[in-house]
């Protein structure tokens, strides 16, 4: 009797061949379906594996439809990387101590509701309908890394490590009431219906969608976030409404560098919670539609480039520069340009009328500073140093800086009282203080005699001093006027 060769993938099954198919010996595991599979040997030979402590299913031909595993425990982990059947692989109420390893060009639904994964479950390659883990407890990474269409169901499951998912094509990911203790990965593009659920799913980690094309509407209704967790939206457009609001605690980290929304956006920190920070502080993101934005920290946020008018803000952090709010762009303005301060002043005086109409005077005069100065700084080299504009600035900082015109007024008083006596000493007997005095008088409107001592500069200097003082008076009171309505 001729010795019997080994299989073709002995390396996975360690059988000897049964049956010849064109150039390849095969066994009755990997045997491609047609007459000379057996059934019940099959079954006999997948007993026999199993009872051995084997779990190599790579390129297994299941004969029957739907193979089923149901509740049986794998102490070594289990491949069936290759393996085809025709119907859905059933892993229900399965243990997996060293994990599980699924996909191949043939592979089809699975079924691992209520299985419990020790070891990391890896799905890769070609699977194009569901991958169902509706209550399974995964203890460790679960990937999914395919290039078809995948629909994933995870209702009431649990994931101890990270989930990642990408595919060419997410018909679904359903996570309702599932929880994620080291966040989510998603790439790909992902259909409107029914797209991405996370009703009352408890986040932790972070949730990362960058460079998604998310063709649905993109909402966390009821989900439990951890407040150190972190939404990457990076390069992502979201083609219809995004609705982060609603919830007691948002994630406490929002990136949106380059992230577009073609419909109406919300992100809403609940009132009293710590502010989420938003994050865009290389690319601005693009709104397509009305943005409400609340209880949020912008001081990383970029925004000019958007129609900041259908932008609401309410109560969020603005960026500082030398105690005013500002807008980020500004300081990236002024430390690498590429912004055009037309564009800037725009937007300031968008804010300036937002937040007087608020009765916040606070940001309405920080917003009025932004806009005037973008406004000088729109003439460009030399004529913004040469403008009314840049006097405005110097001597009241554009109507706000109240100590700097009381500086200037304070100046103006000494700086005259001492040329005065400086050039007239005659016309003033008692000595400096008188001409100070002198001084006041003419600032307080009190238009005090001329003495005739004075030569031809101190009477110049008495003119400009007339001229000067009430001007700066006015602009002192306006700019104390402005901080007492702060």
């Amino acid at each position: 009797m001729a010795e019997r060769a080994q299989c073709k993938y002995f390396e996975a099954c360690e059988l000897l061949e049964d049956t010849r198919v064109g150039d390849d010996l095969y066994c009755v595991l990997h045997l491609p379906p047609g007459p000379a599979k057996d059934v019940q040997k099959f079954g006999q030979v997948v007993a026999d594996y199993l009872a051995k402590g084997r779990s190599d299913f790579r390129w297994v031909y299941f004969p029957t439809e739907s193979p089923s595993f149901q509740g049986r425990r794998f102490q070594e982990a289990v491949d069936f990387r290759g393996a085809s059947f025709g119907g859905m692989l059933n892993l229900t109420d399965t243990t997996f101590d060293r994990g599980v390893f699924l996909g191949g060009p043939e592979f089809r639904n699975v079924d691992l509701s209520r299985a419990r994964v020790r070891g990391p479950l890896r799905v890769e390659g070609r699977i194009s309908n569901t991958l169902r883990l509706h209550q399974a407890l995964l203890e460790n990474l679960a990937e999914v890394r395919v290039d078809d269409r995948i629909h994933v169901q995870a209702y009431a499951a649990r994931f101890d490590g990270k989930l990642s998912v990408h595919a060419q094509v997410i018909g679904s990911l359903e996570l309702q009431d599932a929880s994620l203790r080291h966040g989510l990965s998603l790439r790909g593009r992902y259909e409107s219906t029914p797209g991405v659920r996370f009703e009352r799913a408890r986040i932790e980690g972070d949730l990362d969608f960058r460079e998604c094309d998310l063709d649905l509407h993109l909402a966390f209704n009821e989900a439990v976030f951890d407040p150190n967790s972190t939404l990457d939206l990076e390069g992502a457009r979201v083609h219809g409404t995004f609705v982060l609001a609603g919830l007691p605690v948002i994630p406490g980290k929002i990136r949106l560098n380059g992230a577009r929304f073609d419909q109406a956006a919300s992100i809403e920190a609940a009132l009293g919670a710590q502010r989420s920070r938003i994050i865009a502080a290389e690319k601005r993101p693009l709104f397509g539609g009305p943005v409400t934005l609340t209880n949020v920290d912008l001081r990383e946020c970029l925004l000019v480039g958007n129609a900041v008018g259908r932008i609401e803000f309410w109560n969020v952090e603005w960026p500082r520069r030398r105690g005013r709010y500002t807008l980020r762009d500004e300081n990236v303005y002024r430390h690498t340009g590429g912004i055009p301060p037309s564009n800037l002043r725009e937007a300031y005086q968008v804010l300036k009328q937002k937040y007087h109409d608020k009765g916040d005077h606070v940001r309405a005069g920080d917003f009025h500073y932004g806009e005037m100065e973008m406004k000088r700084r729109e003439y460009g080299w030399p004529r913004r140093y040469i403008s009314p504009e840049f006097l405005y600035w110097l001597f009241s900082g554009y109507g706000m800086g109240y100590v700097r015109a009381f500086l200037w007024l304070v100046a103006l008083l000494v700086g005259c009282g001492l040329l005065y006596w400086r050039r007239s000493p005659a016309a003033f007997p008692e000595g400096i203080q008188e001409a100070m005095r002198f001084s006041l008088s003419v600032a307080a409107f009190q238009r005090p005699e001329v003495p005739k001592e004075f030569g031809a500069l101190p009477r110049w200097v008495h003119i400009a001093e007339v001229v000067l003082s009430p001007v700066i008076a006015a602009l002192f009171v306006l700019a104390l006027r402005m901080r007492l309505k702060r």
